[in-house]
């Protein structure tokens, strides 16, 4: 898709009307609707995990409630379940205690090299993508800058808000991000999308190793078609950006 953006980017370069920006929105969504593709499935997974999110953070808040009689039961957890969850411990701090709320010195160890790890690898994971999978052309998209911003802006939003997070909460975010960083750097490596970074280190390495790069995005047969009119195209726009008009002298503009 990545050379049909372009023509439509370049296309409305410079054009900051509301008409044209709706029709440079239209054309946009129009090409994914054509390619079959959806700009906001990233966040299909996101939208998949958070309620089991909820649903262990307020296990996790009320389990110790629940066994001390103060709160009721929720559905099939019961107080012997709720006994069970706020009594069990890891590193001598418990599941259920957290860095602002319990005086456990263990618990607030705990709680804040969760809170850095878990801030680390959100950022590692975000930057990787960004740094390596994505093409200089969706980097200068604006919804690419956005996510720059966030890049940065989350790690710290985690870092202040999981002060108030159950151990337990931040060892299962923790591990979460882990796999999640493990399995976007498997992709990246072996499945690299178009005109990155990482296409560029794959088809180095599989040169090195003499064995032909056989890539998801190399099975389409016009991959290499679309990939030289993206660059021809780019080469193009970068030319006439840059383009320097030579002053004339009045003498030499008579005479044309």
């Amino acid at each position: 898709m990545q050379p049909e953006l372009m023509k439509i980017q370049a296309k409305y370069k410079g054009k900051k009307d509301q008409a044209s920006q709706k029709a440079f929105q239209e054309e946009t969504f129009g090409l994914y609707r054509e390619a079959g593709a959806n700009p906001f499935g990233a966040c299909l997974p996101i939208l998949i995990q958070m309620p089991f999110f909820f649903a262990l953070f307020r296990l996790l808040n009320s389990a110790a409630a629940v066994r001390d009689g103060r709160a009721e039961p929720l559905g099939m957890f019961n107080r012997e379940l709720a006994t069970k969850m706020a009594d069990s411990s890891i590193f001598g701090a418990e599941l259920t205690s957290t860095f602002l709320h319990h005086q456990d010195l263990s618990a607030k160890i705990l709680s804040v090299v969760l809170i850095l790890v878990m801030s680390a690898t959100q950022f590692i994971t975000s930057h990787q993508l960004m740094r390596q999978n994505m093409s200089p052309e969706a980097l200068n998209s604006p919804m690419a800058r956005q996510q720059q911003i966030l890049i940065y802006v989350l790690p710290i939003v985690f870092a202040v808000t999981g002060v108030n997070f159950p151990v337990a909460l931040l060892i299962y975010w923790t591990v979460s991000n882990f796999w999640t960083m493990g399995q976007q750097f498997f992709i990246i490596r072996n499945m690299p999308a178009p005109n990155t970074p990482a296409e560029k280190k794959y088809l180095e390495r599989m040169a090195r190793k003499g064995k032909a790069a056989t890539g998801v995005q190399l099975k389409n047969p016009n991959y290499m078609a679309e990939r030289e009119a993206a660059a021809t195209l780019a080469a193009e726009q970068a030319r006439t950006s840059g383009q320097r008009v030579q002053p004339k002298s009045k003498k030499r503009a008579r005479k044309r």
